[in-house]
């Protein structure tokens, strides 16, 4: 014998199984946390998810860096986006929509001290990140 599922019942049903599946569609954005400092770029972990990713540059030194991403495209670099002018001690944010390939995290000051140039690149501020 069948008995008939009242429509408020239902509703409250439907309702409820919703609920549930809100946070597996809230935000799938990946957060990076990339630490820079005289002359590296360090993060947790070298590969990461595509789609959106929240760098977190965070400058654990005492002078200014910034964050620069660029994909790898053969042997060209095409940037994606920057943070700059990260002040010592500081940190910002930056969000890209990132497709499956390979990256570079790097910080491409160039500045003169006392008559000398100093090229953050030059002196290891890169490494590589791979989006899967």
């Amino acid at each position: 014998m069948k008995v008939p599922l009242p429509k408020k019942s239902l509703y409250v049903f439907c309702f409820s199984s919703l609920i549930f599946l809100v946070p597996v569609f809230a935000d799938s954005t990946v957060e990076l946390e990339v630490r820079l400092k005289s002359f590296s770029v360090r993060a947790k972990t070298q590969t990461a998810a595509s789609g959106p990713i929240r760098f977190v540059a965070k400058n654990v030194d005492t002078e200014e860096h910034e964050l620069v991403v660029r994909k790898k495209e053969g042997g060209l670099f095409k940037e994606m986006g920057e943070i700059e002018a990260i002040a010592p001690g500081t940190g910002k944010e930056l969000t890209l929509q990132l497709p499956p390939g390979r990256y570079e995290l790097s910080c491409q000051i160039v500045e003169k001290e006392e008559g000398e140039t100093i090229d953050h690149y030059k002196k290891g501020m890169h490494r590589e990140l791979v989006v899967r």
